[in-house]
């Protein structure tokens, strides 16, 4: 655009560019703007041969609705999933009796904002535990994350509390860049349940052979189609890779371990049961595959108790 018209619109690749304010005589800055996204990029230095430098200054991409500028919000959770009906549940079987829902209720309270949407790193399942779900939304309030944090603490359930509450980049979603999940299932050994652990561990009155429970999760490491340990119903693809699974513990307390891509619907579940069967001599190792080959069905789901959702890795 020549250097005399600084207040008019002009198309560039395809971008709306207007020019926004006067800076000083020979500097002005642009406020480049598509459909979705403002982005704030340019000083225009013009100098009395009349050609222009762009220098780049800064990228910021910020999110628009109905004009107004959007935050995104991350949220690190923290849930006792003892008397709900998991993160989410959707279809015949819809709850309001959720984590999300409890959640979204306060924060459209807060913010105003009735079609306000909260994502998730990882969908636990009923009666499943966190300690550190991920979360995001995408606001136009100017409430700090301090303060957030403090709304959400105040006015949410004492069994689930928010541990961080970050401010992050447009372009993040917790359930779209997650890289990895890790659940962690604890379970008691004794000849009698400990009155303060039973409602948070699963209780084992015998010690399970953890030598075969480890020989069986080598079998499940990698990358395989985890259809049959799994209760999911309508899925595009029921391949998944696990990482690791790690057991490990004494005579008293036992913990299983899976580190893995991504998880189907209760897999995690019917995999600790799977492996508790083998460990207590009810399987044999070999079971394995022949549930991957849908010979044999897998076990029944574990004990959602014990159960905890410790880590989602972006």
């Amino acid at each position: 655009a020549p250097p005399n018209k600084r207040s008019d619109a002009f198309k560039c690749c395809g971008l709306t560019i207007w020019t926004v304010s006067t800076i000083e005589s020979d500097t002005f800055l642009l406020s480049i703007s598509t459909k979705n996204t403002s982005l704030f990029l340019f000083k225009l230095f013009y100098y009395s041969t009349g050609f222009v430098i762009l220098k780049l200054i800064s990228i910021k991409a910020v999110s628009q609705r109905n004009g107004v500028l959007m935050r995104n919000i991350k949220l690190t959770i923290e849930y006792d999933g003892s008397r709900y009906q998991g993160w989410t549940r959707l279809g015949k079987d819809e709850s309001g009796n959720t984590i999300s829902n409890k959640i979204t209720e306060v924060l459209k309270k807060m913010t105003e904002e009735d079609d306000l949407e909260l994502f998730c790193g990882c969908r636990t399942e009923v009666g499943v535990h966190a300690y550190a779900q991920i979360a995001n939304f995408r606001t136009s309030c100017s409430v700090s994350t301090q303060n957030i944090k403090h709304y959400l603490n105040r006015y949410l359930p004492m069994d689930i509390a928010i541990i961080e509450v970050e401010e992050v980049p447009e372009r993040f979603h917790a359930q779209l860049n997650a890289t990895s999940k890790t659940y962690v299932y604890r379970m008691t050994i004794d000849d009698v349940p400990s009155v303060f652990d039973r409602k948070y561990t699963y209780h084992c009155y015998r010690i399970p052979d953890k030598r075969m429970m480890q020989q069986a999760a080598e079998k499940l490491t990698g990358r395989h189609d985890f259809r049959n340990f799994s209760s999911a119903k309508k899925t595009k693809s029921t391949v998944r890779e696990i990482f690791d699974i790690d057991i490990y513990g004494d005579i008293e307390e036992m913990q299983i371990l899976i580190h893995a891509d991504d998880f189907l619907h209760n897999m995690a579940r019917i995999i600790v049961g799977t492996l508790m069967d083998i460990g207590l001599g009810n399987r044999s190792v070999q079971d394995i595959d022949d549930i991957f080959a849908g010979i044999l069905e897998a076990s029944a789901p574990c004990d959602p108790k014990g159960l905890y959702l410790q880590e989602v890795t972006y």
